[in-house]
């Protein structure tokens, strides 16, 4: 196989499939699955978002602080305003079709590095591969900082083998490196710990072609990094805040690590379990000796290692790195097929579709489902006749060990915030079973614990999801509403 020029049109077939199966499964997905694994995706970026255009929104620590830019958040807020005009209100859905959208190049550029690679096999492959991959469909609709910002550094890459053959085959053409630079800072601005990423490209870049790609590079980089200060220099004070206030607040003071501290394999502990024997043949399939997936695989390797140098970690921050190993591992695929088993192509690709249902259901749409269920009634909620919703959060007192209201793995984070109420509906944080009735004129239903109606006879469960249900507790609302009161409940939590 060699990454060779093609100047005939077939490939444009595959690229309009991929493209339009890659978008219609993100549209399914944030249909039936709207929920995220992080709550960061609604209490970082819709919740500022969503108070900037309506006035209402909760508020958590790092607002307050000022350690998170106005960057997406105002650009969701200007989709908000954008779906409002065209009648549709405020809609959530609207701004993930946007996201759904802009992760697509991710998928075009990758079926135009299959079709130099192997033409119609090698667009079909690495197309479906990356439209279909749990992670990365699931990921394209999110507009948290390691999928929006690491969509742009994956794509990124690949580009950068595609750039460096040309320029080895002596075409000087410099636009893919300046698209390369302008990628890496948008990913390096979306989510500041990707910018060691963008170092590292840099750094492989000069050693491969010299100082004129790199210097373009650099050039087109510098734009988003100009962009991110003046952001953070109007909205919180002075040029590039939201990194070195979040630095200082999360390494030096070590905020962070009261979210959790994880060991240093927990990212390869935590997906070898969601993959299972699938992992393994990845693994397999990553390790084919190859000049073209040699830089892709080096930078996964890289962000995988020093995100796992930081105590406190989730699994959706190395995702640029799971990223690239799929894209590595479709290139270990495509060798197998043409070189040792002789599979016929469409059972490959058979074989490859399957592999990523197969994931999904078995190892994704469970957990999903059930971080369904709080959205879905609060959602519900608000289509009723109500004046306030509460959330009924309350921890016993014996060292915060049990939870008495809500799911155990359920707490206030898995809610939608006002973003997924209706307008000027207050909600309400109680963090004390005296605060159901403490605060009667304030609300009229809460969602709290299946088995809350044997704690209070007089109220009313309308529907369930799992162990937490929808109650109605009084009639109506006597008192002024609240609009900052969630927000002021989770200053006296510490924002826990």
């Amino acid at each position: 196989m060699s990454l060779q020029k093609k100047t005939d049109t077939e490939w444009i077939t595959p690229l309009g499939w991929c493209l339009a199966i890659a978008f219609a499964v993100r549209i399914l997905i944030s249909v039936f699955f709207p929920a995220s694994f992080r709550s960061d995706e609604i209490y970082q970026y819709f919740e500022p978002a969503f108070r900037l255009v309506s006035g209402h929104g909760v508020i958590t620590w790092e607002w307050r602080e000022g350690i998170r830019s106005w960057l997406v958040p105002g650009f969701i807020a200007a989709l908000f305003k954008f779906s409002d005009a065209l009648g549709l209100g405020f809609s959530l859905g609207f701004v993930r079709i946007v996201f759904a959208f802009f992760s697509l190049p991710l998928v075009g550029v990758s079926v135009w590095f299959g079709w130099r690679v192997a033409k119609k096999q090698g667009a079909w492959l690495f197309g479906l591969g990356m439209a279909l991959w749990p992670d990365i469909a699931y990921g394209g609709i999110r507009p948290l900082g390691e999928y929006f910002g690491g969509n742009a550094i994956v794509t990124a890459t690949i580009l950068t083998v595609i750039a460096i053959e040309n320029f080895k085959e002596n075409d000087r053409s410099y636009f893919i490196f300046y698209l390369c630079g302008f990628l890496f800072g948008i990913g390096a601005i979306v989510r500041f710990q990707f910018a060691p990423a963008a170092l590292f490209y840099f750094i492989f870049l000069f050693l491969k072609v010299g100082i004129k790609p790199f210097y373009r590079s650099i050039l087109s980089f510098s734009l988003p990094i100009i962009l991110l200060g003046f952001v953070d220099f109007e909205t919180l004070g002075y040029p590039f805040q939201s990194i070195f206030k979040n630095y200082y607040f999360n390494s030096v003071l070590g905020v962070a690590n009261n979210f959790g501290r994880e060991p240093f394999l927990y990212f390869v502990t935590g997906y070898a379990k969601i993959w299972g024997f699938l992992g393994f043949v990845i693994l397999i399939l990553c390790f084919v000796k190859n000049n073209y997936s040699y830089f892709p695989i080096l930078m996964s390797l890289f962000i995988l290692i020093y995100h796992s140098l930081i105590a406190h970690k989730e699994l959706s921050f190395v995702y640029p790195s799971i990223a690239l190993i799929i894209f590595t591992s479709i290139y270990g695929l495509l060798y197998y097929i043409e070189n040792r088993f002789k599979i016929k192509f469409i059972n490959a690709v058979i074989l490859e579709v399957a592999a990523c249902l197969l994931l999904f259901y078995g190892s994704y749409e469970n957990a999903l489902i059930y971080k369904n269920y709080p959205l879905s009634l609060e959602h519900y909620a608000s289509k009723q006749d109500m004046c306030g919703l509460a959330i009924l959060d309350v921890w016993t007192k014996e060292g915060n060990s049990e939870r008495i209201s809500l799911d155990p793995i359920v707490s206030w984070a898995d809610f939608g915030g006002y973003s997924y109420m209706k307008k000027n509906t207050p909600l309400y944080l109680f963090t004390d079973l005296s605060e159901v009735y403490k605060n009667k004129g304030s609300y009229s239903h809460i969602i709290a614990i299946s088995s809350l109606d044997a704690l209070y006879k007089d109220i009313k469960k309308i529907k369930c999801k799992g162990d937490i249900c929808l109650y109605k507790v009084f009639d109506s609302c006597t008192q002024q509403p609240d609009f900052d009161q969630f927000s002021n409940a989770l200053l006296k939590l510490g924002n826990k």
